[in-house]
């Protein structure tokens, strides 16, 4: 299985830094709180943790990237779509976190074995989920605002919804910088840093997908 080869090969990593000088601190995963950049981090996914869970139709009907496609940069049209009938299949049923985190990462070459290659990897990743995430933010702006002009004057106090909405966002963006820069440093700079904290940047942004998402439909139902 494709995650077993990448396991030994992270881990026989891990093993040869430790008698190395120690690493210089690693980045701040994100720049800011509207950053898009690839954490420069590798996801301990490929580790010890199987975002995927059990296989599942999306993931059976996926063929391995060729490396030409790879290196392209340009995710595979059917991989998008993919994920994309994923997330709605599993919307209900509330796996979506379970099932669909991971496809894009299962999805990368056999043989993408270097560093560059499975931190280009988790980019795919990390990427898709950050293009959700800022739909998803412009949405539920939207809906606010709308919100906002049509009762803001109204009810025991006036409140905008939008900028609530826009600190919540600002919030969660320095609690994902945060909580993942303290996870990669739970190796102290070690190999095994850069694992836990992409793994973290990948999972966190996801759920915030997934819940945005929710309260967008939650609202258009209303």
């Amino acid at each position: 299985m494709k995650h077993q080869t990448i396991i030994l090969a992270v881990l026989m990593m891990a093993a040869c830094s430790q008698d190395a000088p120690p690493a210089q601190e690693l980045p701040t995963p994100e720049a800011s709180a509207t950053s898009t950049a690839r954490p420069d981090m590798i996801p301990d996914a490929l580790v010890d943790t199987d975002l995927t869970a059990p296989q599942s139709d999306f993931s059976a009907d996926l063929q391995p990237m060729t490396m030409q496609v790879f290196r392209s940069g340009e995710l595979p049209q059917e991989t998008i779509q993919a994920m994309n009938d994923c997330i709605e299949a599993t919307r209900t049923s509330g796996d979506t976190e379970k099932i669909c985190v991971g496809l894009i990462m299962d999805t990368c070459p056999e043989d993408a074995f270097t560093t560059a290659d499975m931190v280009a990897c988790v980019g795919y990743e990390f990427d898709y989920w950050t293009d959700r995430l800022e739909t998803a933010v412009d949405r539920l702006s939207e809906l606010y605002s709308e919100d906002d002009d049509e009762f803001g004057e109204e009810g025991a106090i006036s409140v905008s919804l939008t900028g609530m909405f826009t600190a919540a966002q600002e919030d969660w963006h320095e609690f994902r910088r945060s909580t993942c820069q303290l996870e990669s440093m739970r190796f102290r700079g070690g190999t095994m840093g850069r694992v836990t904290g992409s793994t973290c940047m990948v999972e966190l942004t996801a759920h915030q997908v997934i819940h945005l998402e929710d309260q967008i439909l939650l609202f258009e139902d209303y």
